[in-house]
């Protein structure tokens, strides 16, 4: 769909640096690139690398030892998996560039809508794990967080939430960034 699409298209821009046409990420169903990413000039440096996913990959993420998280526990979402997932990377010993994806706000908001209660409390479910996450890291360690798209309500009755589109509501996201 075209919201996959800017999605897709989005995760490539941020890991290579290049817009669309540069990085060759630019209509459905290209899920790589050929560009370097920074994945691939942090193991070019001799610097590790993990990614921490929820079912599957999005997209390929070359050069980056990559876990995925899956519904362990059968309770309809991945978020608890891979924010545990995390953790336990991060007790092993943290890696110089540590990605991570979590899925759930994108998914609540196609079902129930972009500003939906149950939107609200999975945002407030990702905050308390990032919460605890930056409070794992060692001091001077650098945060960043972002969504890869917004989403606009398409007021349907079984699917309320859709992105790909160019308005404000699809393509605005906040950028944090953190130093601890």
């Amino acid at each position: 769909t075209k919201g996959t699409v800017m999605a897709i298209s989005t995760i490539a821009a941020i890991i290579t640096g290049k817009n669309p046409i540069n990085n060759g990420v630019f209509k459905s169903g290209i899920r790589q690139t050929s560009e370097k990413t920074m994945f691939d000039f942090c193991v070019e440096n001799g610097l590790s690398v993990i990614s921490v996913e929820g079912e599957s990959l999005p997209f390929n993420l070359t050069n980056s030892d990559v876990i995925l998280s899956g519904d362990r526990d059968m309770n309809g979402g991945t978020d608890d998996n891979v924010f545990s997932n995390v953790v336990s990377t991060i007790e092993s010993g943290i890696p110089n560039l540590f990605y991570i994806h979590f899925h759930g706000i994108d998914d609540l908001g196609h079902t129930y809508g972009p500003d939906s209660a149950e939107v609200w409390e999975k945002i407030e479910e990702i905050d308390g794990y990032l919460s605890e996450i930056i409070q794992l890291l060692p001091e001077d360690c650098m945060v960043i967080t972002f969504a890869d798209h917004g989403m606009h309500d398409i007021g349907g009755e079984k699917d309320r939430g859709n992105h790909g589109n160019l308005i404000d509501e699809d393509m605005v996201v906040f950028i944090n960034i953190l130093i601890k």
